[in-house]
């Protein structure tokens, strides 16, 4: 009997293009299953979306969303409602639908909201940059030109993005040299670097960090929101270590006993390299400083107030860590 095989020179070359078309064939059923309509699942924001002032009720709709991700479903976001969306909310739903191991690789999908202000500062933000648009006629407007968010990875400079970022605010509060703007430098950094270092115990993932920057020109504010999608801090290695070691002489009922060691630099970051910064007690210091308005760090199902010192244990759950800012406008002349 013939070998179904070409020649022997040619037996490896047949063999990879065959499981070449089995994989194209096999990519192409999962995208069929991916995309059928009965693999959507909805959510409807309510009205206020605010996730710092009122974190349990928002983060209820952000993890019933990953949720369905998980369990290998896509999701169509429902924005016509909403009245109020804060701008650290934007950032996080973008940057959640934007990061793959939030949405699982599934695919996501969205509208816009009716109240023409608020659907302006979803389009300045480039949120739809990452959101298909589900009315047709929509879609060309609402693509960004501002770019103000920005999803960053490791072949970013990192110290390039943060002297941008204070050059950007030397006019906003009247500084005239970019020095006087070490603490948000400071802040940045840290953030950047210390992404990473909330890895959890699988060491294949690396997850990018978000800035997003928005100038709020009604109450003379500008707010930052700098945020990864990933396990938290309070999953990361260092402090999963520190529990282990602490867990004979101490009991422990929550995160929130934790916080004190975290913010003191007690539980040390597990790089221990000696060019490292100081991570989220040299932004918890930074932060006193009276340029910055508000400063909040939340946290898995931790959030903190750094200028009032106020700890709250949350019901919901946040997956990753974010930082938000306010800084006050001297200058409003100036364009974003």
């Amino acid at each position: 009997m013939a070998s179904i095989y070409p020649r022997e020179s040619n037996k490896i070359t047949h063999i990879h293009r065959k499981f070449r078309r089995l994989d194209k064939q096999n990519k192409l059923k999962v995208e069929r299953r991916k995309y059928s309509k009965r693999n959507w699942k909805k959510i409807s924001f309510p009205k206020r979306v605010k996730l710092i002032e009122e974190p349990n009720e928002t983060l209820k709709y952000f993890n019933q969303a990953h949720k369905y991700y998980k369990k290998n479903h896509n999701v169509d976001f429902d924005l016509s409602e909403i009245q109020q969306f804060t701008p650290e909310s934007i950032a996080v739903l973008a940057a959640c639908i934007g990061s793959e191991h939030f949405t699982n690789k599934m695919g996501s999908r969205g509208n816009l909201p009716k109240n023409f202000m608020l659907r302006s500062v979803f389009q300045d933000s480039g949120f739809f940059d990452h959101v298909n648009i589900l009315d047709k006629k929509l879609r060309a407007i609402s693509k960004s030109s501002a770019k103000l968010l920005h999803k960053v990875t490791k072949d970013k400079v990192e110290t390039e993005i943060a002297k941008e970022n204070c050059k950007f605010m030397m006019s906003k509060i009247g500084a005239k040299y970019v020095d006087d703007l070490e603490p948000l430098y400071v802040i940045l950094v840290e953030a950047m670097q210390n992404t990473n270092n909330h890895a959890s115990i699988r060491s294949d993932f690396n997850y990018d960090w978000w800035l997003y920057r928005y100038v709020d020109r009604t109450r003379n504010l500008v707010h930052f929101t700098f945020l990864d999608i990933g396990v938290g801090v309070f999953k990361s290695l260092s402090v999963m270590n520190w529990v282990r070691q602490l867990s004979n002489t101490v009991n422990f009922t929550s995160n929130l006993d934790l916080v004190d060691d975290l913010l003191e630099g007690k539980i040390k970051s597990r790089t221990l390299r000696k060019d490292r910064g100081k991570g989220i007690p040299q932004i918890y210091d930074q932060s006193k400083d009276e340029m910055f308005k508000d400063f909040y760090i939340l946290s898995n199902d931790v959030l903190i107030n750094t200028k009032n010192e106020i700890k709250i244990k949350l019901d919901q759950e946040f997956q990753g860590t974010l930082y938000y800012w306010t800084m006050g406008i001297k200058n409003t002349t100036n364009g974003n």
